[in-house]
């Protein structure tokens, strides 16, 4: 659903093609923050231009290959605001589903390779964590929803960062101890 709704916004805003979302969604490292990949794009174009939700423009001349440009349609628009809608409805993952089931089962692995493990996640989410605020300091000043947005962001990435330090902490590393 998210790379429909963010294919749609794009043609929403403006006619694109192809190539033109997939840089946007690069630039805006889209991966990280709403769940879509780049190589994506292309595929949710021809599905929205199957269903009438988007439509071909025009076709742009390049030195390499013709690049089609598509714009959202009416119904493409009614989609739009039919995504959005939903995805405000639904409540988003406030917590990490995935650490918690591997703390409710972490006997499965002998103890130094969970530590091993929960090493290499800590620094993933310190990477993590740099990037999101080398993305902020690079659109210094943002609009407040995105400064929250990014405040958001940060916050759950030191929550899961904290959740990880107190596992690589832990004296003993024994399951939870009602299963």
């Amino acid at each position: 659903m998210n790379v429909r709704l963010l294919v749609l916004a794009l043609l929403a805003e403006q006619p694109r093609h192809g190539y033109e979302i997939r840089k946007w969604l690069v630039d805006s490292h889209a991966e990280k923050w709403a769940e879509v990949k780049p190589y994506s794009v292309h595929h949710a174009l021809t599905q929205l231009a199957k269903e009438g939700l988007a439509a071909l423009d025009r076709v742009e001349p390049t030195a390499r290959r013709d690049r089609s440009v598509y714009a959202i349609t009416d119904d493409g628009r009614e989609e739009l605001r039919r995504l959005t809608r939903k995805l405000w409805g639904q409540l988003p993952n406030a917590y990490p589903a995935s650490v918690y089931l591997l703390l409710t089962f972490v006997d499965v692995l002998p103890p130094a390779e969970v530590r091993s493990l929960a090493e290499s996640l800590a620094h993933s989410l310190r990477a993590q964590l740099a990037d999101w605020e080398a993305g902020q300091a690079a659109k210094t000043p943002l609009p407040p929803l995105w400064q929250a947005m990014f405040d958001n962001g940060r916050a759950h990435l030191r929550a899961d960062l904290e959740l990880v330090e107190a596992v690589l902490s832990a004296e003993s590393l024994s399951p939870l101890p009602s299963r």
